[in-house]
């Protein structure tokens, strides 16, 4: 079993000094409790430090030299690469053609950065170990955040505002990032050999959950919903997963306050619910402003001012307050940068269906051996379906989770490759979604 093991996977060992691979390892570990937690608005004195420009600038210095495969020009060659610099060329050209520069290059600014992350993820997430690192790094900052903000869980009934700030100050943002990352979770309930390990991660599974209800998000509760259809679905043992989720679902019906249950059910009311309607009427603008600017939208950030100013329908919404955003990474990318940025569209269908080529070729009794690979992608492709759900209700676009999860995702092809030369030439065939070389 071990000699089959070694053939299916091509695991690369570190091949740069151990000091500078802590260095890029544990600075980006460093930088996901930095850019989720936020420790400095509950810390005030961190300020002073500037870690959250620090750190990643030292990280992504130590990544740029770096020897270690994948190299830098290997992951300016992943398909993933190319089509989230198309999408920062498609930004970089609102900056020049947009009304006012200023809010164009914010979110230049704010994309650049994310790009760096991603080409620090891909360098650094290089072994099976670090990349299940990064993932539960992933799990407990969204736990953190939960337990920095118990108001969640003692006051339901009142929607609060995130004291972790940032692309999570808002409860709806905050569930879809946890629905992001629950995937991950469930990966680890199924990886983990020791009960009591498998036990702790299912508490974990239920504290996550909760923060999801103590939102009463509506889009993070169908980015949760999608999820867990889409690992139902992929489950060998789906009687057994069918009873959890029915046992899940009747804790969250008795626990949740009301307030959870009553938003949840305007969901199938959407024709009588103010908020709804307002994201239809946005919606809509976000076409006839790619109608209007096929080519580079009205700009990247302008969909809230020329919502506002040329597209609001007359006499919605209150007139000292006329802007709005689209609330959904679909139609504020429609809008904001025209019909090219409907790239973003196929780098989802383009990393789901080639991890479902690897979950397809992974399946027993082909590949027996490997049910950690085959859990791995299945959660990722879960990871994924939570994030394109979820995010047609939010403005996530500008947030780093597209980026993220699509450095995890050409990761996860690195590490978990197969040779060529284990590979049968019907197997080759068959599976195109190995291969470092279009991670």
């Amino acid at each position: 079993m071990s000699k089959m093991k070694t053939a299916t996977l091509n695991i690369p060992r570190e091949t740069t000094a151990p000091f500078t691979g802590k260095i890029q390892y544990y600075g980006l570990m460093l930088f996901f409790v930095l850019e989720y937690v936020r420790p400095n608005n509950y810390l005030p004195q961190l300020n002073a430090l500037h870690l959250n420009s620090l750190v990643p600038a030292v990280v992504i210095a130590v990544t740029i030299f770096s020897s270690a495969s994948p190299g830098n020009l290997a992951v300016l060659r992943y398909r993933n690469t190319k089509l989230i610099l198309f999408f920062v060329l498609l930004i970089v050209g609102s900056v020049i053609t947009a009304d006012v520069t200023l809010y164009a290059f914010d979110k230049f600014k704010t994309i650049i950065g994310y790009v760096l992350m991603y080409f620090v993820i891909c360098r650094a997430a290089r072994t099976e170990d670090r990349l299940k690192g990064l993932l539960k790094t992933l799990i407990f900052v969204h736990v953190a955040v939960l337990l920095l903000n118990t108001q969640l869980f003692l006051n339901p009934e009142v929607r609060s505002y995130i004291a972790s700030g940032a692309f999570l100050g808002d409860g709806n943002d905050l569930s879809l990032s946890i629905a992001i990352a629950i995937p991950f979770c469930v990966f680890f309930i199924r990886e983990e050999k020791k009960p009591y390990m498998k036990a702790f991660y299912i508490l974990v599974l239920l504290v996550l959950v909760a923060g999801i209800i103590g939102t009463s998000s509506r889009g993070g509760t169908l980015a949760l919903v999608s999820s867990v259809l889409y690992l139902w679905t992929k489950s060998d043992r789906k009687l057994v997963l069918a009873g959890a989720l029915v046992v899940l679902a009747g804790l969250v019906v008795s626990l949740a306050p009301s307030s959870y249950t009553e938003r949840i059910k305007t969901i199938k009311n959407y024709e009588s619910d103010g908020s709804a309607q307002g994201r239809l009427l946005a919606w809509e603008s976000g076409v006839r402003m790619a109608i209007d600017h096929p080519l580079l939208g009205v700009g990247a950030g302008h969909f809230p001012v020329k919502y506002g100013v040329e597209y609001r329908p007359p006499g919605y919404g209150r007139a000292e307050f006329p802007w709005s955003t689209a609330h959904s990474i679909y139609f504020v990318i429609l809008g904001e940068l025209g019909f090219p940025a409907f790239f973003l569209l196929y780098i989802m269908a383009y990393n789901f269906m080639r991890n479902g080529r690897i979950i397809q070729g992974l399946r027993p009794p082909r590949a027996p051996e490997d049910p950690s690979a085959r859990n791995l992608f299945v959660s990722l492709n879960a990871s994924l379906v939570s994030f394109a759900v979820g995010g047609a209700f939010l403005t996530a676009i500008y947030y780093p989770h597209l980026y993220i999860l699509a450095a995890i995702l050409s990761s996860a092809r690195f590490v978990f490759r197969k040779p060529p030369e284990a590979q049968p030439e019907r197997s080759r065939a068959l599976r195109p979604g190995y291969g470092a070389a279009g991670a």
